[in-house]
């Protein structure tokens, strides 16, 4: 064994775990033969469940080890017994079927252990739809996730690998990602044989001087398959002209000599194979005779084109945007709408103006053909034509129509849509996604770091590498996806039908694979990465939109580390608060790149703490090894107690959970888990086929959900995206937790001004023999700008001042407390024009600072007489209410400014005389702007002056601003009235 490449540890352990449960596979099947035994003596529920366990238990892990059978004809025996245990009868057990399905699993056990089973290619069942197939070769194991529900744009083929040395793993993997299943030949039985028996649609024969000889004489003998000669591709170390010559005398199809270029490789497959099917001629008949339409259709399909059938022409609009017809076969006579007119109608439409429209009627006038031809028409088919001569005539227009859009709308290098045709089917995608109601996701992938390999490798390669993205994008999506070169290394996909999520988790598995997949320049092998951004329909609902998004997300998604996707509006910040990017991971090395695990845990070593709890040693010691190889700290538990135990001494990021477990099984370790509230995440994982597990769970507080059996591809990106998530959660609490305590002490600083502004506007009022004085005074919030003020400077003189700052809330009260501290020192008993030249003065340069204004009037009242002097800034809520005529006068004040950036431009002084039963009134804007209209003003003043004292007033007053309703403004009402 010389020639074997000397194995990493990982892949040893592998190996080691492989060999292990081969080992114990006997003892598995002893323990259910057991189990048979004792339920035919004793059917009670404890023993079938105990025999649905460990049936349960053998369906996960066979095919998670690369045995399908096995987990095949498990799952048979574990179904048979839940249909027993979900049956309330007294009818005998049918132990026959049981024993049926363990005969062929003893079988299935016998034939690995004879090694008849080999390294093959196994479909495994997910469900009802084969969602994986698993190449199990030594002990790698590869994934091939098909993409969603359709199948994808190029069949998935077999090929047969000779390779005596053992040494074709790397080479089984880079083509599998291209769709190509790699079984090995078994040394042990004839070559011939092997090939008659799986009939694969290629060879591959590794030969060298020693071996070429014999491997080229047995493949000249036994080439032929089905009548036919199978394509034969030679890999050697060898480029002597002797293996050469052996290789060509063989009818080899091919050679190529290592280090090989896996895309050369399958460019040849693809070429050998007719990898690249034509996708077949679609045909939209619009015809309104039933008969005839069926006809037609029976002889396009026939012919392998798709038809769809229209009756109705004047529905035609709909039908010919969905399903993009290469041709339109019109019936020239239809009622409500004539062919022509139809075909004038389409016409109208520039992206229709390429399709060929064939008129059908039975019309045999030559002249009335050529006027339908010259009204939008391509060609006239006559209905009595045989059905050759419309498969011909179809197959050419379409044939040909289909040739010229591809040269108008397909990118020359990948052969994918152009950058134009992908913003029209972009817009044509999201009509037809809000008229049916369906989800629609567009993404953005991006090549990371590709001027690097342009500039190390040449152009050439550069476009050997976009030329590999498209074909892996073909391989792994849809028919109905639309995919498309957008510019330099950036792609566009369209995916009809689907949601965000469904599309993150199909294109993110693309983005793994493509990272692996080696491409071998001149001087060495090297791998590339790319980035992703996606968005969809439901939150972005047009074509400028939708891109736009993907756009940013695709630049979040370079800018946070490259080689991720992100999704628009779910793991996305904005643009402007994100942190400078860290170094640029390495794109161009000598080996594969590995897949990236997004680690961060809360221990000091700083990477992530993972507990795996599975009762299935075989499992356990796997997913073991594959998170050890990730980086990852691992803790393996078998049962539901232990996690209990584990949880009281460590909480790890990570809890991978299975749900059937002996004791607490997993679904209640999760209840155990959230009613702790635990900082954890749980990925809840089973080999049960049933998607209400998976969504009880998430109800639950699973954060993921992961079936058995599952590849280590499935799982590296499962633990990946939760500790993601989990990494983000946490950074959300911490601002969570920032945001609360910066929240908190603001609004306890609030509180505190709230205190303080009320102390401060809270002025006793002085005794005034003679007179009554009463006041309200509310902020519109916790604190404001209006305020009062009023001071005896000398026996016998009171000064009044009330104000209004324009600006509100704390800025408001600040400024507030300025004037009332300028107030205090420059009000005194000189004339009210005097003191508000002075205030004016000192308060001028202030405002101008803060580019604020304030209406301010000052009075001064002489106790003995009731004269009242006056100057105001601005200020326009001042009245009398004279009690002798119980009337309302308004103060002269509007013709003078509010203090502000300028003194105010008069200082005029008025004089009033208050007699006794007067009042003076002074109010701030809240209740200015909602005095009543003239009409409904005598019946106010009426009502004021009929109430005895100022308090009365007062409240009278305040009762107006109750009824308007909350307030956001200051409110201001002061009262002095002369007894």
């Amino acid at each position: 064994m010389s020639g074997l490449v000397p194995e990493n540890r990982f892949e040893t352990a592998l190996r080691a775990l492989r060999t292990g449960y081969l080992e114990r596979l006997p003892e598995k099947l002893a323990e259910i033969v057991l189990l048979r035994q004792r339920i035919a003596a004793d059917p009670g529920d404890d023993l079938l469940q105990m025999f649905q366990r460990a049936t349960h238990t053998l369906a996960g892990s066979g095919a998670t080890y690369g045995f399908a059978e096995i987990s095949v004809t498990s799952r048979r025996i574990e179904h048979l017994i839940m249909a027993l245990l979900s049956t309330d009868t007294d009818e005998p057990l049918p132990l026959a079927d049981i024993d049926t399905a363990i005969a062929a699993l003893r079988t299935a056990i016998e034939k690995i252990h004879h090694g008849d089973v080999g390294v093959a290619i196994i479909p495994v069942q997910s469900g009802d739809t084969p969602r994986d197939l698993h190449v199990a070769a030594g002990t790698t194991t590869v994934a091939l996730s098909a993409s969603l529900d359709d199948p994808p744009t190029a069949l998935v083929r077999p090929v047969m690998l000779i390779d005596p040395s053992l040494n074709g793993d790397d080479l089984a993997m880079q083509l599998s990602y291209f769709g190509y299943q790699i079984y090995r030949a078994d040394p042990a039985h004839a070559i011939g044989d092997q090939i008659r028996a799986h009939t694969p649609a290629a060879i591959i024969s590794v030969i060298s001087a020693a071996t070429s000889s014999d491997v080229t004489v047995a493949l000249t003998a036994n080439r032929t398959a089905g009548g036919g000669l199978i394509p034969l591709v030679f890999i050697s170390d060898d480029d002597t002209l002797t293996v050469r010559l052996n290789a060509v005398r063989a009818g080899g199809d091919a050679y190529f000599v290592r280090p090989l270029d896996a895309g050369q490789v399958v460019d040849t497959l693809d070429e050998l194979t007719g990898q690249r099917a034509v996708m077949p001629f679609r045909v939209l008949i619009v015809e309104d005779d039933p008969l005839v339409s069926s006809l037609y259709t029976a002889i396009l399909e026939n012919a392998g084109m798709h038809a769809h059938v229209v009756n109705d022409p004047l529905q035609v609009m709909g039908p010919l945007d969905d399903f993009q017809p290469d041709l339109a076969l019109v019936d020239l006579n239809m009622p409500g709408c004539t062919g022509i007119e139809l075909a004038s109608v389409i016409r109208q439409h520039t992206r229709y103006l390429s399709m060929p429209i064939v008129f059908l009627s039975g019309e045999t006038d030559r002249e009335l053909q050529l006027a339908a031809m010259l009204r939008g028409g391509d060609d006239f088919l006559e209905k009595k034509h045989d059905p050759h001569h419309v498969i011909a005539s179809v197959r050419s227009r379409a044939e040909r129509a289909r040739d010229l859009r591809a040269q108008m709308v397909r990118d020359g290098l990948t052969g994918l849509l152009n950058h134009t045709a992908i913003e029209n089917n972009l817009e044509r995608e999201l009509i037809r996604s809000q008229r049916t109601g369906s989800p629609l996701t567009m993404a953005l992938l991006d090549i990371d770091h590709f001027k690097k390999v342009n500039d190390s490798h040449g152009h050439p390669m550069g476009d050997r590498v976009l030329k590999s993205l498209a074909r892996l994008l073909q391989q792994r999506l849809r028919r109905s996806d639309i995919i498309g070169r957008y510019g330099g290394e950036e792609f566009a996909i369209i995916l009809p039908d689907t949601d965000a999520n469904t599309a993150y988790n199909v294109l993110d598995d693309v983005r793994m694979m493509f990272s692996q997949v080696r491409h071998q320049s001149e001087d060495s092998a090297f791998t590339v990465t790319l980035s992703g951004g996606l968005a969809s329909s439901y939150t972005h609902h047009d074509a400028a939109t939708i891109t736009s998004a993907a756009d940013v997300a695709l630049y979040m998604a370079k800018r946070t580390g490259r080689h991720r996707l992100v999704l628009a509006g779910i793991n996305d910040v904005a643009i402007t608060n994100l942190p400078p990017p860290p170094p640029p991971i390495p794109v161009i090395s000598d080996e594969p790149v590995a897949p990236r695990m997004i680690v961060r845990g809360n221990q000091a070593s700083g990477v992530a703490h993972v507990l795996v709890v599975d009762d299935d040693n075989d499992i356990s010691s796997l997913l073991a090894n594959w998170l050890l190889a990730a980086g990852c700290r691992v803790d393996v538990v078998s049962s539901g107690e232990e996690v209990v135990n584990l949880l009281e001494v460590e909480v790890p990021d990570v809890v991978f959970l299975d749900v059937l477990m002996p004791g607490i099984n997993g679904l209640q370790v999760l209840d155990l888990i959230r009613d702790a509230e635990y900082d954890t995440s749980v990925i809840i994982n089973t080999a049960f086929s049933s998607e209400l597990i998976a969504v009880d769970a998430l109800r639950r507080g699973a954060d993921d959900y992961l079936r058995k059996p599952f590849s280590q591809r499935d799982f590296e990106t499962t633990i990946e995206r939760t500790i993601s998530r989990l990494q983000l959660r946490r950074q959300n609490a911490a601002l969570r937790q920032q945001i609360d305590r910066q929240q908190s002490h603001l609004t306890t600083e609030l509180r505190r001004a709230a205190r303080v502004h009320a102390d401060l506007r809270a002025d006793v009022p002085p005794p005034m023999t003679g007179y009554q004085l009463a006041v309200h005074c509310t902020p519109g919030d916790l604190v404001g700008g209006d305020f009062y003020y009023w001071q005896q400077p000398v026996p016998g003189v009171l000064n009044i001042a009330l104000g209004n700052v324009a600006e509100r809330g704390m800025p408001g009260a600040m400024l507030m407390t300025m004037v009332r501290a300028v107030l205090r020192s420059t009000i005194r008993e000189t004339a009210p024009q005097v003191n508000m030249r002075y205030t004016a003065e000192a308060l001028t340069p202030e405002l101008q600072r803060t580019d604020d204004l304030l209406t301010l009037l000052h009075a001064q009242l002489t106790v003995d007489n009731g004269v009242l002097r006056y100057v105001s800034a601005g200020h326009q809520g001042a009245v009398v209410l004279r009690a002798a005529s119980a009337a309302m006068m308004a103060l002269d004040t509007l013709a003078d400014d509010a203090l502000g950036g300028v003194l105010p431009h008069t200082e005029t002084e008025y004089a009033l005389d208050l007699k006794t039963g007067d009042a003076l009134i002074l109010f701030s804007n809240a209740l200015y702007r909602h005095l009543p209209a003239r009409a409904a003003r005598d019946t106010l003043i009426a009502a004021i002056c009929a109430q005895p004292d100022a308090a009365d007033k007062l409240k009278l007053l305040q009762g107006i601003l109750e009824q308007i309703g909350p307030q956001h403004d200051d409110s201001t009402i002061l009262v002095i009235q002369r007894a």
